[in-house]
């Protein structure tokens, strides 16, 4: 009889070992769930939910199905869908979900392909179900806020007509249901630009008649405070120069005939000596009463013009 060598039989007996651990156990992963299945039926007993080792009948008495136990991702195709004032929008949405009760999963869905099936027929149905429901303009609007609000409603209508039929019947948990994206036909684009075009020239004609109402208004109030300040201005322009043509005649009626122009004169002389006081350059016309001083002064011949420009330099003296 051979004899076989001791390495070989210990070998041996470790692998024989180990196919046996193999056979008996199993590992579940932090993420899964796992059901023994013995003779093709389970139980709620027969789920493993702890992450670790666990222990099982060798094939063909029980085997082990498991079931990862995160957040997953059913995507839709895109599909068009009548609105509910009978327009055509191509609408594509999908679904996150995650498993949450695997023995009625194994159940119902046997496994996740099942399931995205199910997941994908039922969604299609209550998308159409709920866009029926609203307008194109609560769709496609150029009132951002208009958008939002109405994707808002119909995310929670459409996880409201898929979580719970799911969760009876295959032991699924949506946690959401979101639209990725919303397009228009192309036979469509062009009539709805069209509609939004003219309801932009509608709202643009409308701030235009406010804004024309509004401008009507500040330019009447402009103009009523023009004609209030102007009325008070020349009422007090009329004043002031009535005051000085009365002041002027006052004094004119004291001073003599034959010394009135040449009086005029030295005021004139007077008047362009304070205004050249300081540094200054005046532009007068030929109509202005300044400038008839050098144009056309007094007649300066004979004794009156000396008679009267002494008497005037004498008076001068007498009131200093």
């Amino acid at each position: 009889m051979k004899k076989w060598p001791l390495p070989t039989i210990v070998t041996a007996a470790l692998l024989v070992a180990v196919l046996l651990v193999y056979a008996v156990s199993f590992q579940v992963r932090f993420n899964e769930s796992a059901i023994r299945v013995r003779f093709g039926s389970a139980t709620e007993a027969s789920v493993v939910k702890e992450p670790g080792i666990h222990w099982k009948l060798p094939p063909p008495f029980e085997t082990v199905r498991k079931f990862d136990m995160r957040l997953q991702v059913l995507d839709t195709p895109e599909t068009e869908t009548k609105t509910k004032d009978d327009e055509n929008l191509i609408v594509g949405a999908f679904a996150i979900w995650r498993i949450d009760d695997p023995l009625k999963f194994y159940i119902r869905a046997k496994s996740e392909e099942e399931a995205r099936k199910q997941l994908r027929k039922r969604l299609s149905g209550i998308r159409q179900d709920v866009l029926s429901r609203y307008r194109m303009a609560d769709l496609v609007n150029l009132d951002q806020s208009v958008v939002d609000q109405t994707f808002d409603k119909i995310e929670e209508e459409l996880k409201a007509g898929l979580a719970p039929g799911v969760k009876q019947d295959y032991g699924i948990h949506v946690e959401a249901v979101q639209i990725r994206r919303i397009s228009l036909p192309e036979s469509a684009t062009s009539e709805i630009f069209n509609a939004m075009v003219a309801e932009r020239d509608k709202q643009a004609q409308k701030y235009r008649e406010e804004g024309e109402a509004d401008r009507a208004g500040i330019r009447s109030g402009a103009e009523s405070a023009r004609d209030t300040i102007l009325a008070f201005t020349n009422a007090k322009a009329t004043a002031i120069e009535s005051e000085g043509i009365a002041a002027s005649a006052r004094i004119l009626a004291q001073i003599p005939d034959e010394y009135r122009d040449f009086y005029i004169f030295q005021r004139r002389l007077d008047a362009l000596a304070t205004a050249l006081r300081e540094k200054a350059t005046i532009f007068l016309d030929a109509t202005n009463e300044l400038t008839t001083t050098f144009i056309q002064p007094p007649a300066s011949e004979g004794q009156s013009s000396t008679k009267a420009t002494a008497d005037l330099r004498a008076a001068k003296s007498d009131r200093e």
